[in-house]
C-alpha cells in the first residue's frame, strides 16, 4: 500500500533507505503529542494551585520530550547516508583478463580466425 503512495523513484529510494529513521521520527512526533494531551489533561484533573506541583508536572513533561529527542538526534546521528562496499576477491580468470593491454572483442576473434587460414 505505501508502495503505491511512493511511485517516483527519488521518494522511493529515499523510503527504502531512511525507512527506519522515518517511522521514528513519525512515532515520535505523535508520542510527543500524547505527551501534550496527558499533561493537559492531568493539569486540568488535578486543578493544580501548589506551583510545585506545576514544576513537577512542567519538569516531566519536558523531561520525555527531551528524552524523545535526544533519542531520535543519536538514532539520527547513527545513520550511514553513504555504505562502503567491501570487494570481494577477484577470481584468477577475471584478474587475468583485467592485466590484458587489448581485449578482444567476438569479432576480432572471428576476424582474426578467418584471416589467419
Amino acid at each position: 500500500m505505501l508502495n503505491l503512495l511512493f511511485k517516483t523513484t527519488a521518494y522511493y529510494v529515499i523510503w527504502q533507505k531512511f525507512k527506519k529513521q522515518i517511522l521514528l521520527i513519525s512515532f515520535s512526533v505523535v508520542l510527543i503529542g500524547f505527551i501534550g494531551m496527558i499533561y493537559d489533561d492531568l493539569f486540568d484533573v488535578l486543578k493544580v494551585t501548589d506551583k510545585e506541583s506545576i514544576g513537577i508536572l512542567l519538569f516531566t513533561k519536558w523531561f520525555f520530550i527531551s528524552f524523545i529527542i535526544a533519542i531520535n538526534i543519536y538514532a539520527l546521528r547513527k545513520t550511514k547516508i553513504k555504505e562502503k562496499k567491501e570487494l570481494k576477491p577477484v577470481n584468477p580468470k577475471t584478474q587475468e583478463i583485467l592485466k590484458k593491454e587489448k581485449v578482444l572483442t567476438r569479432t576480432d576473434l572471428i576476424l582474426k580466425k578467418y584471416l589467419n587460414e
